[in-house]
């Protein structure tokens, strides 16, 4: 995925290196975690966030959808390094291989979750498609190389299936994944549920594993 491309002035400018417009990317991933995507509105998160210029989001990210990426490309750096990290371990066979790949899902989300909304930000993106695939379509190609070998992996593991089939379970996988850590990190983790943090893990990857195993029905 390739970096943003617009030269838009809003763009040309680093939102890591302004304090004013890393701190609307962390309103906007609450309210769009507590709202969904369609319940906020860039001025909603402008007054949010305390700002007088109710126009400041369109000024330092353009549009909503600018918004949207932003948001996953402050988060990307540290979830893809762990991804590749997990990622670099040896190739496995069967549903070994497929638990590999899922951990190397579920771990960094897990691990960033805690003092974030951004589980819950991604689960109520995911819950559109277009949406999702549409924000993650322009992350700065430097911040997926994890994700590239969970891709390239995950095809390989899931080669048998139909591609309908495949499309399917990925997308019900994602949001399995997805809802179950956000309910989790909503309810403050092991507290919740009495269930410690290794438990949960290794219950919700085979979850999805078997998911994505499933037999094909006739």
């Amino acid at each position: 995925m390739s970096e943003l491309t617009s030269t838009s002035p809003h763009e040309q400018r680093s939102v890591h290196q302004e304090p004013t417009a890393d701190h609307l990317l962390r309103v906007a991933e609450r309210m769009f975690a507590e709202r969904g995507l369609a319940g906020v509105s860039l001025r909603q998160i402008a007054v949010a966030a305390g700002q007088r210029n109710p126009a400041v989001v369109q000024y330092h990210f353009g549009s909503k959808d600018e918004l949207l990426r932003a948001i996953i490309e402050s988060r990307s750096a540290v979830l893809d390094h762990r991804r590749f990290e997990l990622m670099s371990s040896p190739v496995l066979v069967g549903h070994d291989e497929l638990r590999r790949i899922v951990r190397a899902i579920v771990i960094p989300l897990h691990e960033l979750a805690s003092g974030t909304h951004y589980l819950r930000f991604l689960a109520n993106l995911a819950a559109s498609p277009p949406e999702l695939d549409k924000a993650f379509s322009q992350i700065d190609e430097q911040n997926t190389l994890g994700r590239q070998a969970v891709e390239r992996s995950m095809s390989a593991a899931l080669g048998h299936l139909p591609e309908n089939i495949r499309s399917l379970r990925l997308a019900m996988a994602t949001r399995l994944v997805l809802d179950t850590l956000a309910v989790r990190n909503d309810a403050h983790g092991d507290a919740a549920d009495g269930l410690t943090t290794e438990w949960f893990i290794a219950n919700l990857v085979e979850a999805a594993v078997g998911l994505l195993s499933a037999p094909v029905p006739h």
